[in-house]
């Protein structure tokens, strides 16, 4: 495992000068205005297939897709002048990225991810915003149920069923929102931007390998902006991620 970066010093307040390298541990950051590459390795501009996107944190944890037709897009001016990456194909497998890396990160952790719905997301069922591969045996997961109607965070082994923690609220199409999951056994914690905070148990599987987009299945369709894992957070990092992505993005 890559040793998980530690900082210090920072601000206290999201709006006020924090970003996901303040807080006192990070496990990887994804953010499509940095780091997102085309296929021959420079920085990619607009319309132009993604090959890889630079994890942040300095863990080294690097997403990449090797299969051309399998490459989402990178576009500009997405959310709030900032651009996005497009995850843009409803066939299963067909437009992901991937960690290739064998990483474990043990709860409890937490996710914060920052997407923007496309004009026709609300036809799919379940489609997955985040996911350990098929098959790895643990499967921490964040997704949305039921053709958008219900989002949710949901842990999933092999041997032990689902265990799902539902935020309870509809999301709609070409819409922007905030979605965190607090993964921490029996204290978990899972909230959609438009609705409140949810709380509940959760499987305590661990992080391992990882994707966006993709569980072999149900591909969510729409843009991705940010996505970040704190590490054994506090409610304070909670509280500073989610003043950051609002400040940030205009949510």
């Amino acid at each position: 495992m890559a040793p998980i970066i530690g900082f210090s010093g920072a601000p206290a307040g999201g709006g006020g000068g924090w970003t996901p390298a303040s807080a006192s541990s990070l496990f990887f950051w994804f953010k499509s205005d940095t780091g997102v590459l085309a296929a021959g390795g420079g920085a990619a501009s607009n319309t132009d297939p993604v090959a890889t996107w630079q994890d942040q944190s300095g863990n080294g944890h690097h997403l990449t897709q090797t299969v051309s037709a399998n490459r989402p897009v990178f576009e500009t001016g997405i959310l709030n002048s900032l651009p996005g990456v497009h995850f843009l194909s409803q066939t299963p497998n067909a437009s992901f990225m991937s960690n290739a890396d064998a990483v474990t990160q043990n709860q409890p952790f937490f996710i914060m991810v920052v997407l923007k719905t496309a004009s026709n997301t609300t036809a799919i069922n379940l489609p997955t915003i985040f996911d350990n591969p098929a098959g790895s045996g643990n499967r921490p997961r964040m997704f949305l149920n039921n053709g958008f109607t219900d989002g949710f965070c949901c842990l999933e082994t092999s041997t032990g069923g689902t265990q799902d923690l539902t935020t309870g609220v509809a999301a709609a199409n070409s819409t922007a929102y905030y979605f965190y999951g607090g993964f921490n056994g029996a204290s978990s914690i899972v909230r959609f931007s438009s609705g409140t905070e949810q709380s509940g148990s959760q499987k305590a599987d661990a992080l391992n390998t990882f994707q966006f987009s993709n569980d072999g299945a149900t591909p969510y369709w729409g843009y991705l902006l940010e996505m970040f894992c704190i590490p054994s957070w506090t409610g304070t990092d909670k509280t500073n991620a989610i003043s950051y992505v609002q400040t940030r993005y205009g949510l």
